[in-house]
């Protein structure tokens, strides 16, 4: 038999009443930790917007002391924004577009669009971020990680649409101190080969702050246990190339091109060829031994992925 549960006089208060509390608190998270009830009571929209705020609001001190400790506070208030079940690519970009318009009651500074550009689609609701080297000062100051939220699949557009802004805004990267957070990298990049997620493939493969660069043996995996999915294996391979693998020799690969190629699978004579190319030390040529009926997708570098391999 389920107890009973009492509820305490705070949870008994009026919803606008808590979140006054709440705020007095400088927003403890301890609050709606201690009860769903309260919990419940938090989860109005205003609330969270605020406290986005509060988490992404750059420092105003000057004391080199003092922004430290302030940094290492954000850090942790942005650690627990990204990991609430709210915090989803719809809210985070609504919040953008709401302290963007903040800034600029605030008259904060004007938004120069070659800093930084915000399209929001009403139809897909998909933000687009550009900046260059200047930052604008209404632009949210982001020190933490990549939540690892983002990094497990499946790996939909808004999950994508979330993780490139992060990229473009931001110098957010895995943890790779953390043993969890690289271990979860890894693993991205095998279950977008299983989702046959060429998007997702393309960003994990070209992005160092995403993953390390793809190896031989993920483009074997991607061939012999991904149904050799010509797009994705055109990337990674091109990828890996980019990022300086020269030894394309390996055993059981060829082994699988022959028995391939005797069953008359057009895939493995294309990927023979590709493989031709690279030990040669070549790119591979997206238009040799292509073939109609299985289209090859290839896609550009974009200034993200760029800017990310100059900085090594």
């Amino acid at each position: 038999m389920l107890k009973s549960y009492a509820v305490a006089p705070v949870e008994r208060l009026p919803c606008e009443l808590i979140q006054h509390i709440f705020l007095l608190t400088d927003m403890d998270t301890n609050l709606p930790r201690a009860s769903p009830l309260l919990s419940r009571s938090l989860l109005d929209q205003y609330i969270l917007l605020k406290y986005c705020e509060r988490a992404f609001a750059r420092p105003s001190n000057s004391n080199q002391a003092v922004n430290y400790r302030e940094r290492l506070e954000r850090r942790q208030r942005q650690i627990k924004a990204f990991s609430m079940n709210w915090m989803t690519w719809s809210f985070f970009s609504s919040f953008l577009i709401w302290w963007k318009e903040r800034s600029a009651a605030a008259d904060m500074g004007h938004l120069d669009p070659g800093q930084f550009e915000l399209e929001l689609s009403d139809e897909k609701r998909q933000l687009q971020a550009r900046r260059s080297n200047l930052s604008c000062p209404w632009l949210p100051e982001i020190v933490c990680p990549l939540p690892n939220k983002l990094l497990r699949g499946p790996f939909t557009p808004e999950k994508l649409a979330f993780i490139r802004c992060l990229l473009s805004i931001s110098n957010a990267s895995v943890d790779w101190a953390s043993k969890e957070s690289v271990r979860l990298s890894t693993a991205a990049k095998v279950e977008a080969i299983l989702e046959r997620n060429f998007e997702a493939v393309h960003l994990l493969s070209r992005n160092r702050r995403l993953a390390k660069a793809p190896n031989l043996e993920l483009v074997k995996f991607a061939v012999i246990e991904g149904g050799c999915d010509r797009s994705i294996v055109f990337e990674l391979m091109t990828a890996a190339r980019q990022w300086g693998l020269r030894r394309w020799v390996d055993v059981e690969l060829d082994a699988w091109v022959a028995r391939e190629i005797a069953k008359g699978n057009p895939k493995a004579r294309w990927l023979r060829l590709k493989l031709e190319e690279l030990r040669f030390g070549n790119y591979p040529d997206p238009k040799t031994g292509d073939y109609a009926g299985d289209g090859l997708m290839v896609k550009r570098t974009t200034q993200v992925e760029t800017n990310a391999i100059q900085e090594l």
